[in-house]
Parts: structure tokens; C-alpha cells; sequence
């Protein structure tokens, strides 16, 4: 089994910025929120992904139903 990279949008930040895969594309969150992902160990942003808010959730719902 492949696990596929998703590819990295356009940030102003200097962390690296991932994308969530919903109906076989890959897409930042309806709204544009991002939240940043830490490191445990030293509490250092390293990261950041889409904010997912209701209107992703009803999407990747009923891309699972589709496809199901």
C-alpha cells in the first residue's frame, strides 16, 4: 500500500503547510483555517493542517457515502 503526500500550498509561514484529502483531492478547509501541529517534547510548531469546520466534515461525509 502506497501512502500519498499530499503537496504543499502557498504559505507566508516558514512551517511546512499539508492539505486534507476528501473525494480523492486534496483541499485546505472551506473557511482557509490552518491550526499548528508541536512537537510533544518541545512544544515547537513543525507543522500545520486544515482546521476542518462542519462544511469539511459534510463533505468528506458524503464523499465516504459515494464512494461506500
Amino acid at each position: 500500500m502506497a501512502i500519498a503526500s499530499p503537496p504543499r500550498s502557498g504559505s507566508t509561514s516558514s512551517l511546512e503547510r499539508r492539505l486534507m484529502l476528501i473525494d480523492g483531492q486534496w483541499v485546505a478547509s472551506r473557511d482557509g483555517r490552518f491550526i499548528a501541529i508541536e512537537n510533544p517534547a518541545n512544544r515547537k510548531a513543525f507543522s500545520e493542517v486544515p482546521r476542518a469546520g462542519e462544511a469539511d466534515v459534510d463533505l468528506a461525509v458524503k464523499a465516504a457515502a459515494k464512494a461506500f
